[in-house]
């Protein structure tokens, strides 16, 4: 076989940083790993060494396309699901498989997330072995523990145990025939165009090709394996990488001298994807700690234009597994990404999910008991200076915050999903091998 592997990545640097972070272990292993990204992505996947082709166009060719600003574009994205998938996903679904067609030629092996429909597509044309990675305990959807989201607000909470588990069996059957009624016919119209049957699974919550691993790619923390997750389901850990460059990257003087000059602050960020909508996010949140009297840095992206003070400092982006240890409390959108550098950073946290997965990260780190959720359509200054306070004065949660802290920094979780992918893969071209010759 090759050793070249091919990671499908679409969406934000949550997305995208676990990726390079697995292809940059592979590539230490003597695999060539290529990522197939968005075209704003190429360039920084570059810089970190590894090889990567874009199979979606930039932001600013998709947001030219619809007619409408980044701004507006990011705004829909995070009101309505639905923009998502039909604008995004699937308006591009063909050009996106042609493009990752003309890279998998010589590949071993595709890995792809629950929303790379072109990962699976070209996987089952290709033969090629799929991996489905899990970049969030969501993309896993099981009766014993259904995602907190809004978009799954008729199924049943774990609490209500077997009855719950009895109406969720109940209602996921049709769930799945509603996405299939809903999007089949288009992602079936792109597989006509390369020989494929009609699609057999629910879109979005079920992958089409049988993966010879699945990688729940954060922490065992986070989530347990569930009874009816797939049999090869493995717990990665954290890949983390953490750059905004794709080089390594340090604090600057000036933040650092903040740091050191006064007790740890508030530190606000809504990661790579929401800033771009931020709603007053910072504005609010400068104003919430002068309420309280603390420090703070506001990770703005540079949305807001908003000055530094002598309490409270502003940047576009810091290297989250730098800054965030030297917070009090970490107020932030509940990214997985973002969630995974708090946790590690053993700090509470205080979750104002915008959209997707970001809900039920939020209720799995508030059932974790380290920290609290405030939706953003409730989020004022009001409400996010009594949640914070709390969380300031809750040593309990403190406690509970490093504990688990401690369990999540022993992770390794770009080791163990490449070492996964490789073991996997010798595995299924051995079985083949020996079938061949029986």
């Amino acid at each position: 076989m090759t050793k070249k592997i091919i990671l499908a990545s679409f969406g934000s640097l949550g997305d995208l940083h676990p990726f390079i972070a697995v292809g940059l272990e592979l590539k230490k292993l003597g695999y060539e790993a290529v990522l197939a990204v968005s075209e704003d992505q190429v360039e920084k996947v570059r810089t970190t060494g590894l090889k990567a082709h874009a199979i979606m166009p930039t932001e600013v060719q998709m947001n030219a396309d619809l007619g409408i600003t980044s701004e507006e574009g990011a705004a829909a994205m995070m009101d309505d699901v639905n923009f998502v998938i039909d604008k995004i996903l699937l308006g591009y679904l063909n050009e996106s498989v042609k493009a990752l067609e003309e890279i998998a030629d010589d590949a071993c092996a595709i890995v792809g997330t629950i929303l790379t429909f072109p990962a699976a597509i070209i996987a089952e044309k290709c033969s090629l072995p799929f991996i489905f990675a899990a970049l969030q305990p969501m993309s896993l959807v099981s009766v014993y523990h259904v995602p907190k989201s809004p978009d799954y607000s008729m199924l049943a909470s774990p609490k209500f145990g077997f009855a719950g588990r009895v109406w969720n069996r109940m209602w996921l059957p049709l769930i799945r025939t509603e996405l299939k009624r809903r999007f089949a016919k288009r992602i079936n119209s792109v597989r006509h165009n390369h020989g494929l049957k009609n699609i057999r699974r629910a879109p979005f919550i079920e992958v089409e090709v049988d993966p010879i691993a699945t990688l729940a790619m954060y922490s065992p923390e986070l989530a347990e394996l569930q009874p009816d997750y797939p049999v090869n389901t493995v717990r990665t850990g954290f890949p983390i990488f953490d750059s905004n460059s794709g080089q390594p990257e340090s604090l600057d003087d000036e933040l650092q001298a903040f740091l050191a000059a006064g007790p740890p602050p508030l530190i606000f960020t809504l990661g790579s994807f929401a800033i771009k909508a931020p709603s007053g996010f910072y504005s609010s949140s400068l104003k919430v700690a002068e309420a309280l009297g603390v420090r703070a840095v506001l990770l703005t992206g540079g949305c807001e234009p908003l000055q530094s003070t002598d309490n409270i400092l502003v940047r576009d982006y810091a290297p989250h597994s730098q800054v965030f240890p030297k917070a009090s409390v970490i107020i932030h959108h509940g990214g997985v990404g973002t969630t995974g550098q708090a946790m590690r950073a053993d700090k509470p946290q205080l979750i104002v999910p915008h959209l997707g997965d970001q809900w039920d990260n939020g209720d799995r780190i508030k059932s974790l008991g380290i920290g609290d959720v405030l939706v953003a359509k409730e989020y004022s200054v009001e409400s996010a200076v009594a949640a914070i306070d709390a969380l300031l004065n809750d040593n309990s949660i403190r406690g509970r915050a490093e504990k688990l802290g401690d369990k999540v920094r022993q992770e390794t979780g770009a080791q163990t999903a490449a070492k996964t992918i490789i073991e996997n893969l010798e595995k299924h071209f051995r079985t083949k091998s020996e079938l061949r010759l029986n």
